[in-house]
């Protein structure tokens, strides 16, 4: 029997072919996309959201979740909504899995609407600005960046695809994104969020400490599919996600210039029956005038509860009193809006009025500190 001996240098150049037909066979994939000279998923073109308009959040009534008939979807609901779940909040049919705290703090962004960034032009940020209604985007792409410009508020993304680090002391409305290819897939990795935006107009939220993971997948020539996956452990309880289709436009579709504050007149109708008010222009010194004191120190029974009068001012809510009335209150940033649960119960209102900048992803201009003590924050 004759022995065949191979050298050890042939044996590396073997290796060395199949790991490299390997790539060649994973870069090539699917046939039916189109593609860069090297490989990877073409996505160049002008694109827009297929269905829907914007990302929609919306209270599910608990009668329908029994069967019954469910409100429109919308800012808090539609139609016959019957007795609402508050503690329950869609976007685009998923339930946002928020923490107790943080759903005080959506109740509060609802009636507040005019605080949302759109009205004055600010950057959508991520997710939203992937279908922001019913403005299309255009994709940029080579082997080493892919640049995504959205026609709303000409918003760009500009992605490195080397699966980079993301920058220490960087926060921006869009974070920072970097991608790295997952087969087929563009994979993006989103942080360094300022936490100045919103997921839609109805109040539902991110803070700071916002992470998303983005998926870009081309299903064929006409369409790719978006999935975000979000993390904020300071805003939801556990990771949660969105998907839907993208269509990609003719050719002859281009993005058009988007005039904003040149033709915006949105933000001086939003009003009560919209779910938020016209903002207080004359500041919280007019608000302090308006409230009738200066100072609200001292032991409360809550009569009703905390009522839902806004004040056309700063004013966020009225706390109804047996002893002294409507003693309007500011939600304080340390402590959230935990009051809007407590009914009939004790409570110490502990400070004066005083002034507060906003700060990132909150926007409370005044408040007067409240503390709940002795009681459930969901007591009835």
């Amino acid at each position: 029997m004759k022995t065949f001996w191979i050298r050890p240098r042939f044996l590396v150049l073997g290796a060395i072919l199949i790991v490299a037909l390997s790539l060649a066979r994973g870069q090539s994939g699917r046939s039916d996309i189109p593609r860069l000279p090297n490989g990877r998923p073409d996505f160049q073109g002008t694109w827009f959201k297929v269905g829907g308009f914007g990302l929609t959040g919306a209270i599910i009534p608990t009668e329908a979740r029994g069967g019954g008939a469910r409100g429109a979807a919308g800012g808090g609901g539609g139609g016959a909504r019957g007795a609402a779940s508050t503690n329950e909040f869609f976007l685009r049919g998923v339930r946002i899995p928020y923490l107790p705290e943080a759903i005080l703090e959506k109740r509060w962004r609802q009636m507040n609407q005019y605080m949302d960034g759109e009205p004055r032009c600010h950057l959508a940020g991520v997710p939203r600005a992937a279908e922001q209604p019913p403005y299309p985007h255009a994709i940029i792409q080579d082997e080493n960046y892919l640049t995504i410009l959205y026609e709303y508020v000409h918003e760009p993304r500009i992605i490195p695809l080397d699966n980079s680090s993301h920058p220490r002391n960087y926060w921006a409305w869009d974070g920072d994104s970097r991608g790295h290819w997952e087969g087929d897939t563009l994979v993006v990795d989103v942080t360094n969020f300022n936490g100045r935006t919103w997921l839609d107009m109805t109040g539902n939220f991110i803070d700071e400490n916002l992470h998303v993971v983005e998926r870009y997948t081309l299903k064929d020539t006409s369409t790719y599919t978006y999935e975000a996956t979000l993390t904020d452990p300071t805003v939801f309880s556990e990771t949660w996600q969105i998907k839907f289709d993208v269509r990609r436009q003719p050719e002859a579709e281009q993005l058009l210039e988007y005039s904003c504050l040149e033709g915006e007149g949105d933000r001086e109708h939003y009003t009560e029956d919209a779910g938020g008010l016209k903002p207080n222009l004359a500041g919280p010194a007019a608000a302090r005038a308006q409230a009738g004191a200066s100072s609200a120190q001292g032991q409360y029974t809550i009569s009703g509860c905390l009522r839902g009068e806004l004040d056309k001012g700063d004013v966020r809510y009225a706390l109804a009193t047996a002893s002294r009335g409507n003693i309007p209150l500011f939600p304080d940033p340390s402590i959230g809006s935990k009051l809007l649960e407590l009914i009939d119960r004790e409570v110490r209102v502990n400070g004066n009025w005083e002034g507060r900048k906003p700060g990132s992803g909150r926007f409370f201009a005044t408040s007067v500190r409240v503390l709940a003590e002795g009681c459930s924050r969901n007591g009835r």
